[in-house]
């Protein structure tokens, strides 16, 4: 049987301190079959000079540098260079488990798969914990019906990164990741991606650790729950996807967009706790989501009735109905809870 090549994909932008770290752990994988393609994303840093040094030792390795575009245009490029049999996404601060690739293909190899997909470690603060996902699908199991998934990835209840999930190339290239809008690009690839696949297999072991650095949306809430009009360019992108595939499911759309209101409270929240915002400020700042203009069209339009988790429920009710204070104790309590904020 022919020994599938795996092409990994990593957008890199200003990433000298973890850089090393995340090229050194896609080198040392057990499955050895692999191309490495590296996307400079116009860094400032030392990070070019850091892909280059590699280039000298691994003839594997290929470098490409593009003025900055974002991480979709550098995907894209990546794809566009790749020349393997599946591809795997990599963050240049993240790092894998030196098996993940050897017990991923293994799966391909065992069942003829367009995409696997497996569990990832949280590092630096484990406030996007991804347990809903574990609970449902703690065993190995293929998916045929896509529905399910595809519901419970727009309600955010499971995570839609790439970076868990290799994909068949013919597959990974037939779609494009969207570059013109600031959050959730990685939801709209996992969609399009989802509808054209025959088969996709979870597996219930965790590879990938994801940091969230200085510069992730988790410990920079700023950076994407001011841009309220993102919300409905995104919840446009996913009725578009699904209208055009033939799912018009209005529950799907409801509870994906209460579910965005809610995780823009929580990092709000974690905004509030990390800085030296008082409790008036951090109401002050829920007052203006509650009685923006997008959230009054999104509650007229959609209810207060949403098939959620009763955690998100809870929140999402007292949004609704302006009790602010018990937002801020019901957060408070599951920190307390959770032990240090976990999500």
């Amino acid at each position: 049987m022919k020994k599938l090549k795996i092409s990994v994909v990593v957008p890199v932008f200003n990433s000298e301190k973890y850089l090393e770290k995340c090229i050194d752990s896609i080198i040392n994988q057990t499955y050895k079959n692999i191309e490495i393609i590296l996307i400079n994303d116009g860094s400032s840093d030392k990070s070019e000079e850091i892909c280059k040094s590699y280039l000298k030792t691994y003839k594997n390795i290929k470098l490409i540098n593009q003025s900055n575009s974002g991480v979709s245009v550098a995907r894209n490029n990546g794809l566009k260079s790749s020349t393997g049999d599946y591809v795997l996404f990599v963050d240049s601060d993240d790092w894998l488990e030196k098996d993940m690739l050897e017990t991923m293909v293994k799966e391909i190899d065992n069942f003829d798969i367009d995409i696997v997909r497996c569990e990832y470690f949280v590092e630096n603060n484990p406030v996007l914990e991804d347990k809903y996902f574990k609970k449902i699908y703690f065993k190995n199991v293929e998916i045929k019906n896509n529905n399910y998934l595809i519901e419970n990835i727009t309600n955010y209840n499971i995570n839609p990164a790439v970076w868990m999930m290799l994909i068949k190339r013919e597959l990974a290239v037939k779609h494009k990741f969207t570059s013109n809008i600031g959050y959730g690009e990685d939801l709209i690839y996992s969609l399009d991606l989802l509808l054209d696949s025959k088969k996709i297999k979870i597996i219930p072991y965790a590879f990938y650790h994801y940091r969230l650095s200085d510069n992730s949306a988790s410990r920079n809430p700023a950076k994407y729950t001011r841009n309220i009009e993102n919300l409905i360019k995104l919840h446009s992108y996913i009725k578009e996807i699904l209208t055009k595939n033939g799912i018009n499911n209005n529950r799907i759309d409801k509870n994906s967009i209460k579910s965005y209101y809610y995780l823009i409270i929580w990092y709000e929240y974690l905004k509030f706790n990390a800085s030296a915002l008082d409790e008036n400020s951090f109401i002050e700042e829920l007052k203006k989501i509650r009685n923006s203009n997008e959230y009054v069209v999104c509650l007229k339009k959609y209810g207060k009735n949403c098939n959620l988790k009763l955690n998100r429920k809870l929140i999402i009710w007292f949004f609704d109905n302006e009790f602010y204070f018990m937002i801020l104790f019901t957060l408070k309590l599951k920190k307390y809870l959770k032990g240090g904020g976990r999500h």
